[in-house]
């Protein structure tokens, strides 16, 4: 859900893989608001689609993958400090402005709807001071752990999304030991996750043109993979599914771990978004130079494409504030709608003063002020 506002300038990447991924991105993180909006905490009418927001996100961990391979593919001029910077200033930018506003929000709903706050979300509400430090540090999805920022449950993902960024540093920077240190401190469930991360930033290998390292038959096979994984699911879904589950209670079980947000909700899109995407990846490595994208449609996704990490974490604090005031009739579709709306275009409002403060955080952890760079022996 991070990365692409860099991707398209640093690795000059094709404009048809450049819209791919903007529009792409946005579309995963409206599926997710869209998704929490349909919840019985909203409005009591429209059947609840949160499976779907779940979906999404197994979407947004192949498109990291792929976009931060993209990024940083050869570790032979790796710069240690500059990758963590860029990441860290990345994050920030958006989740130390979300956690203040989920902050002032979750105050506003509890005083005006205490009843509402804490029947939902009071189990999120206590040690708050420790649950806003643990998601500044992206340490809140450790061995089983979920330790949510008040009422913005969204965050789960980036205690993921965080530390792939630190596992695949490790590996480009040749460290390791440390990466298998690191890895065995992260726990199983975000190793687990971890091979769709990797799956995604292994169809960039194949997949790419600008960084070709396959040859045509092992592109072939990729893509044969993928028909047939998507096959095996369309003719036995509920097979394909049990299959999955089955696998997760016993890696989990084996281990005696929760197996906590790793589900077969998250897993099975995540397996077909890798499907999917293998196939218009290989299309896009075949036809993508001959497509002529417009100017105005780059700049058009580029703008939407930016709004995307905005969009997933500052809008479940909004909905759950909007309601807690009552400012909406929960049975009237057409304002549950206008609501909606009007929180994601908040969060395009919201979406340039995150990219001035990605550009401070960058600067200031390069300068020196509060930048520790890494030296390990």
């Amino acid at each position: 859900m991070t990365g692409q506002g860099q991707a398209a300038g640093t690795r000059n990447v094709p404009d048809s893989i450049s819209v791919l991924l903007d529009v792409s991105r946005v579309f995963l993180a409206l599926a997710v608001a869209g998704a929490h909006w349909t919840q019985s905490y909203f409005q009591p009418d429209w059947p609840d689609l949160t499976i779907f927001g779940v979906a999404a996100v197994g979407g947004f961990f192949v498109l990291s993958g792929y976009t931060i391979r993209m990024i940083y593919p050869d570790g032979k001029s790796f710069d240690e400090g500059r990758y963590y910077v860029d990441r860290l200033s990345r994050l920030w930018s958006v989740a130390l402005p979300a956690l203040v506003a989920t902050i002032c929000l979750d105050a506003v709903s509890r005083y005006a709807a205490p009843d509402f706050y804490m029947s939902n979300w009071g189990g999120e509400a206590d040690h708050p001071i420790f649950r806003i430090f643990a998601n500044v540090g992206f340490l809140t999805q450790l061995w089983g752990y979920s330790i949510y920022p008040l009422s913005n449950s969204p965050f789960w993902s980036l205690g993921y999304e965080a530390a792939f960024y630190l596992m695949y540093g490790l590996y480009l920077s040749r460290r390791y030991m440390l990466l298998g240190l690191t890895a065995l401190l992260l726990g199983p469930n975000i190793l687990f996750m971890a091979v769709v991360w990797i799956g995604g930033a292994a169809l960039y290998d194949v997949y790419s043109r600008k960084e070709r390292k396959t040859g045509t038959g092992i592109r072939l096979f990729v893509a044969g993979g993928a028909v047939a994984v998507m096959g095996l699911a369309a003719a036995d879904l509920n097979g394909f599914a049990e299959t999955i589950r089955q696998v997760i209670d016993v890696f989990f079980g084996t281990l005696h771990v929760d197996p906590a947000r790793v589900s077969v909700s998250l897993v099975l899109p995540s397996i077909a978004a890798l499907a999917v995407f293998a196939w218009v990846f290989w299309a896009l490595d075949l036809y993508g130079e001959r497509i002529a994208v417009p100017d105005r449609l780059k700049a058009i996704a580029r703008k939407v494409g930016d709004a995307t990490f905005p969009i997933y974490l500052f809008h479940f604090p909004i909905f759950v504030c909007v309601a807690a005031l009552g400012l909406y009739d929960v049975h009237s579709t057409w304002q549950k709608l206008a609501v909606f709306v009007g929180v994601i275009g908040v969060t395009f409002l919201i979406t340039p003063w995150t990219n001035v403060l990605k550009d401070i955080l960058r600067r200031r952890l390069r300068s020196g002020v509060g930048y520790v760079r890494l030296r390990f022996a």
